[in-house]
């Protein structure tokens, strides 16, 4: 069944009632939302029922499978008018109520209605909010059914509808790019007031300093002021520094830098790990100064120690530092790992605690073109920092003349749930190979973009840390530069974590 829908004229609401007896007083059903405008009735259970309420804008459509109850049921399904939730707004200011308390439909119903595409760089997402709640709760993303057909510059999209409570297909905020902040380094104990800059800030935009938000003043789109309080301001170490638009799990967050805050005299002081990322009974290197002579001690973001083992040193990014191994314990969790000795202490960055999907087993990378036979395209997925693809002689994309865009690309042996995406600069390069700008991709198997988003790869490493609002069941993730230092630009590593 095809809906048409013409110009938005009222915000309505469609109430949902299912239940032997719905309506009696024996049904427990949530009582009508707002102004009741349209009303019909039907049976489930048995067969197969679609139902078609309201005009115009506030036409929506309810698909029941044969077997969404248990037994034979009526149905009684309301439109009605004038309802609220916190976090977002309704894209066509409608919603369904499943209004039976403790409902379950299995499978879930199927809410269609006809919407205008997203505004730029948007997307719509299906959104839930609890029978006593206030505000909208994501609840996947919003999709075009097979075979749909846009009429008049409108197109059918649909959510599945799984139970009590209200559901609805809501605009998600624009993801959020952080560019920089200042000041970028500073002394434990003091309060601090951050000037961050960056793009996509909307109304609800907040700072958030080492995993705590804290007050925010929206400046502009492109600039906001923090407040951070002494209280969080209390040792040494990166602490990490991103913006989240939206709240709860519509909330949509930007990449992260990290602010630093310098370590005693003698006192630990982490430069890297290598690699960034692993499971239980994975190896890793530390890397950085002070970490032999007095004892070192190594604890994950919640205390769980881990026992260090040989220690020795390197050559990184041009400078002679020391390194000492570790590894993974039990109970370990992402986040970052603090360092101590008799001097002092230090937070070193975020830790990924799980497998990266580019080591999974039949795993394919692939590339633009590679540099001569030295810095081939495996390199850029092998999980080690110290290695490195570059693109071939004459390949970049902020020149014209340039032969050829670089891009970089993990395909998976089948689709997953992707969480996390990482971008590592090279390490054996101080500058002059980076790439400075650019785009990830999240693709379907027929390389269908399932989500896109630009990003600002920063100072002075060009690390990247992109945590999705909820997961995207994806093959192949690609990133593309964008803007880059010169020729045969390249990186470390791209890394591709689950939810």
């Amino acid at each position: 069944m095809k809906l048409k829908h013409g110009a938005r004229d009222v915000a309505a609401w469609l109430i949902l009632c299912v239940a032997p007896g719905c309506g009696s007083d024996e049904s427990k059903v949530a009582p009508p939302v707002g102004t009741v405008v349209d009303e019909k009735t039907l049976e489930i259970g048995d067969q197969p029922q679609a139902v078609v309420l309201g005009r115009g804008p506030q036409a929506a459509e309810l698909q029941f499978s044969p077997n969404a109850a248990a037994q034979r049921a009526p149905v009684t399904v309301r439109l009605a008018s004038n309802i609220n939730r916190r976090a977002a707004t309704p894209a066509s200011g409608t919603a369904v109520q499943v209004a039976t308390r403790g409902l379950t439909l299995t499978p879930p119903a199927r809410m269609r209605q006809m919407l205008p595409p997203p505004p730029p760089r948007r997307a719509y997402v299906a959104a839930y909010s609890p029978e006593q709640g206030d505000a909208w709760e994501q609840q996947g993303a919003a999709r075009a059914p097979m075979g749909a057909v846009a009429q008049d510059g409108m197109a059918t999209y649909e959510i599945d509808v799984n139970g009590s409570g209200l559901w609805s297909i809501v605009t998600a905020p624009i993801v959020p790019q952080l560019a920089q902040f200042s000041p970028v380094v500073g002394l434990a104990g003091t309060a601090l007031t951050l000037l961050v800059t960056g793009t996509d800030f909307d109304e609800t935009a907040t700072v958030y300093f080492a995993d705590m938000h804290v007050p925010t003043e929206i400046m502009s789109p492109t600039m906001l002021r923090a407040q951070v309080p002494a209280a969080l301001n209390t040792h040494a170490g990166q602490l990490s520094v991103w913006v989240e638009n939206g709240i709860g799990s519509l909330a949509r967050r930007s990449n992260v830098l990290y602010f630093t805050v310098s370590p005693a005299v003698g006192a630990p002081e982490i430069v890297d790990y290598n690699p960034d990322n692993g499971v239980v009974g994975d190896k890793v290197q530390i890397v950085g100064r002070n970490l032999a002579g007095d004892t070192l001690k190594i604890a994950d973001a919640h205390g769980r120690p881990a026992t260090p083992g040989a220690g020795a040193s390197l050559v990184w990014i041009g400078e002679t530092l020391q390194t000492v191994e570790f590894v993974i314990p039990q109970g370990w969790q992402t986040g970052p790992i603090s360092f101590s000795n008799g001097k002092g202490a230090f937070e070193g960055r975020i830790f990924n605690v799980g497998k990266n999907l580019a080591q999974t087993m039949g795993a394919k990378i692939s590339a633009s073109t590679e540099y001569g036979g030295t810095w081939t395209i495996p390199r850029g997925a092998d999980n080690n920092l110290v290695t490195s693809w570059f693109s071939a002689n004459g390949d970049c994309a902020s020149v014209t003349s340039c032969t050829t865009v670089p891009w970089f690309k993990v395909t998976l042996p089948a689709s997953q749930a992707i969480g996390r995406i990482a971008l590592r600069g090279n390490r054996e390069y101080k500058s002059g190979y980076d790439f400075i700008h650019g785009k990830f991709e999240l693709l379907a198997a027929d390389d269908t973009v399932l989500w896109s988003a630009s990003y600002d790869l920063p100072e002075p490493d060009r690390d990247l840390d992109i945590a999705l609002s909820s997961p995207i069941d994806a093959v192949a993730v690609k990133f593309t530069s964008e803007k880059d230092e010169s020729t045969e630009p390249g990186l470390a590593e791209l890394e591709v974590f689950g939810f």
